[in-house]
């Protein structure tokens, strides 16, 4: 799932590693 959060301007990226349980990407967004 991939959700967008507005408020901190930041894309947060959730995927399911087979031997690393669950892992997070905060990706940042350039306000325009």
């Amino acid at each position: 799932p991939v959700g967008i959060n507005e408020d901190e301007g930041a894309i947060l990226i959730t995927y399911t590693k087979p031997s690393h349980g669950t892992a997070a990407i905060k990706i940042p967004i350039s306000p325009e």
